[in-house]
């Protein structure tokens, strides 16, 4: 066996920071049935520990030119870092 040969490619910084089209579409909350994806959520806890979950599309709604709302059961991990009060 041979080592891999790892690149690290820098990430892409963009000037404008509305939310891209493809993300837009994706989480508009249209054809649910049709988008399979999972997102991956991460937060870090106040102790800094790391908290992972997968989203569906019908766990996310974009809210165009830059706002993703996440619907998130208190019980699910990653767990807010705040408490979250309802209005």
């Amino acid at each position: 066996m041979r080592e891999a040969d790892h690149t690290y490619t820098r990430p892409v910084v963009h000037d404008d920071t509305s939310m891209p089209a493809l993300i837009a579409t994706y989480f508009d909350g249209s054809d649910l049935d049709r988008k399979a994806q999972a997102a991956r959520l991460s937060t870090v806890d106040e102790k800094g520990w790391p908290h992972a979950s997968l989203l569906s599309a019908g766990d996310m709604l974009a809210i165009p030119p830059d706002r993703i709302r996440f619907a998130a059961s208190p019980n699910q991990s990653p767990r807010p870092t705040s408490p979250v009060t309802g209005g």
